[in-house]
Order: structure tokens, then C-alpha cells, then sequence
């Protein structure tokens, strides 16, 4: 409640909805009461303080209407939470996607009230549109703001892993898993055919011996056609396809 000439207050009713009365917490903090249900408080005599100096000197401050201001504080927490990309894009033909999106840093620390952090399992960039990829895409995504929070850092780097790939094919030798000794297998066939897609850039590491493939010797079918497996494979390759899928099993026992 204010007192002064007329135009004064009719100026300041109409610049107040502009320019209102602030009220600063760092500098009343020493003047707060905390009450039985947890509540800080600030009396009506210490508010009026803390509000009429910011009037001009032909306005008399009477008083505050309230008999008090209350104000309820919230917890500050401070926590580490996983980076999620938001990122939309497309592999261009005749291309592969080589890993998932890689964020640097892939965590960040978040602090604010309580209630806020505990809202955020994860923390997204904002979206991003990179439309279609032919290599390795690199850049830089922007956290979105945060009203109620502070991040440690408000931009992450993201490398998305494209590369150009050709098909390989290869003939490959079947290997019997475990034969005892004292038996010869012969197979048939005693080779696969197999297909699959390398990067261009690792084409020329991958070869026979990069691979295996394997059949199980069971003995209480050893009549029926065994199931072929491929039991090691490059991490390079991709879409891994052989044939035949079973081989015939033929045994002899081996000389004393």
C-alpha cells in the first residue's frame, strides 16, 4: 500500500506491469525464519524494507497487505544422466550404417531442484535433420534449454559411422566338431558357398580364414544330414549368407 499525488500513481499502475517491485532471495536470505512445516518466512516489517527503496521519493510506502510472504524451497540435486541424440536420417544405397551414434560426452551432469533432475532419465539434444548419409557423418547438437537447470556443458559432438560397402563371395571348407579319433569323416559336399557384404575400405581383409564353419558330429544320428554353422565371422562383415545349409556325413573307421 503506497501514498503520493495522483499522476504518480497512475504513472506507476501503469509501468508496474512492465517494471514490478523484486524482491532479491540472496539478500534477504539472513532475514529468513524457517517455520514447523519446513516453510521460509519473512516478516511483514523486513519485506517492507526490501520494497521501498526501489520507489521513487514522492511515493510514501505505508505498508505490505500480507501479513507475511511465504515461500516454499525445493532440494538442489545435482546428477549424471546419458546423452540421447535426436537425430533423423537415412543411409544412402549401396552404404551401411557401421555403429550406433556416438555421442562425446555421452553424460552430463545436471543440477537444479530436485523434482526437475529426477524428472530427466535422460537428457535429449535438440532435433536434428541431416537428411541422406554417404559417409561418416560428424557435428554438433545443442541441449535444450532449461529453465529450472544447469547443464556442465550446453553442446555435445555426435559422430554417426557411415561407410560404402561391396558384396564378397568365398568358398569355404567344412569343419567337423567333435569326431573322435578314432573315426575319418568324409562330407559332402565338403565346401559352402558363402556371400556377404564388407566395407570397401576393410574389402581386402577379409578372407577365407577370417571365417568358419562348422558341423557337430552327434552319434545317434550320424546317418541323418548334419546342420552347418558359421562359428567365426569378421566383425567387418555383414548380411552373411552360405549354401548348402546341411552336408552328408560318411565315416570310416581309421586303420590300428
Amino acid at each position: 500500500r503506497v501514498r503520493g499525488p495522483g499522476y504518480v500513481l497512475l504513472w506507476y499502475r501503469h509501468i508496474g506491469i512492465l517494471t514490478p517491485l523484486h524482491i532479491n532471495l540472496r539478500d534477504m536470505w539472513r532475514m529468513l525464519a524457517i517455520d514447523a512445516s519446513g516453510r521460509a518466512v519473512i516478516d511483514r516489517q523486513q519485506l517492507e524494507g526490501l520494497l521501498s527503496g526501489q520507489l521513487s521519493s514522492d511515493i510514501a510506502f505505508e505498508g505490505v497487505v500480507s501479513d507475511s510472504l511465504h515461500l516454499r524451497f525445493s532440494e538442489l540435486m545435482r546428477a549424471r544422466r546419458p546423452v540421447q541424440a535426436q537425430v533423423r536420417f537415412s543411409i544412402a544405397e549401396q552404404c551401411v550404417q557401421l555403429g550406433p551414434v556416438r555421442i562425446e560426452p555421452d553424460s552430463v551432469s545436471i543440477a537444479g531442484p530436485r523434482a526437475s533432475v529426477e524428472r530427466y532419465g535422460v537428457v535429449e539434444t535438440e532435433p536434428l535433420e541431416l537428411g541422406e548419409l554417404h559417409a561418416t557423418c560428424d557435428g554438433v547438437a545443442s541441449l535444450p534449454a532449461a529453465p529450472d537447470l544447469d547443464y556442465e556443458v550446453d553442446q555435445v559432438t555426435y559422430q554417426i559411422p557411415v561407410a560404402r560397402y561391396s558384396e564378397k563371395r568365398l568358398r569355404l571348407p567344412i569343419v567337423v566338431d567333435g569326431l573322435p579319433d578314432s573315426l575319418r569323416a568324409t562330407l559332402l559336399p565338403s565346401m559352402v558357398r558363402l556371400t556377404c557384404n564388407v566395407p570397401v575400405a576393410q574389402y581386402d581383409a577379409v578372407r577365407a580364414d577370417s571365417f568358419r564353419v562348422t558341423a557337430r558330429y552327434v552319434p545317434f544320428a550320424a546317418d541323418s544330414p548334419l546342420l552347418l554353422r558359421i562359428t567365426k565371422a569378421p566383425a567387418a562383415a555383414f548380411n552373411i549368407d552360405f549354401e548348402p545349409k546341411y552336408a552328408g556325413l560318411y565315416l570310416e573307421r581309421k586303420a590300428r
